[in-house]
């Protein structure tokens, strides 16, 4: 017979066992992303939300899929962009080209760049709302909020939201 003493603990918790290579946050992420696709419907048949607000109202979920956010390929493309828009300024000082086709690729680059910003501040801000509306008071919802304010009142106002 075997005792409880004997019996190895760990092995028999299903978090040590990853069956696709995920872990506990990996499936949050997942979840939250799915969770947008499964909506709640008034008395009229007229979408009112999604479950993505109700799991983000959770510290914990919230948190988990804030740390997952792929953010690595949005850094990227800004420092492509960035480098790409300081090449063809630089080219447009030194070469004498065709002005008007280097103004309109300056300007294809600059609203590439603005729409990138604006999709990481869109997404922020959303976030922002969601950690808002938590009643519960821990610290990173702290840090973030008080974060964000500053942000807003160092940074000047693009459009109002």
């Amino acid at each position: 017979m075997v005792s409880r003493a004997e019996v190895d603990l760990p092995s028999l918790c299903p978090l040590s066992v990853q069956l696709d290579g995920r872990c506990s946050l990996d499936r949050l992420y997942f979840l939250v992303n799915f969770s947008k696709l499964i909506n709640f419907y008034d008395e009229n048949n007229h979408v009112r939300g999604s479950w993505y607000e109700l799991l983000l109202k959770d510290p914990a979920i919230s948190s988990a899929y804030i740390s997952k956010t792929p953010y690595a390929e949005a850094v990227k493309e800004y420092i492509n962009l960035s480098s790409k828009l300081d090449e063809l300024i630089h080219s447009s000082l030194h070469k004498s080209s065709n002005e008007m086709e280097m103004n309109s690729k300056i300007i294809h680059v600059y609203t590439q760049l603005f729409f990138l910003i604006e999709r990481v501040f869109l997404e922020i801000f959303e976030w922002y709302e969601i950690i808002n509306s938590q009643l519960k008071v821990y610290s990173f919802r702290n840090y973030f909020l008080g974060a964000v304010s500053y942000t807003h009142l160092t940074l000047p106002t693009i459009y109002s939201v």
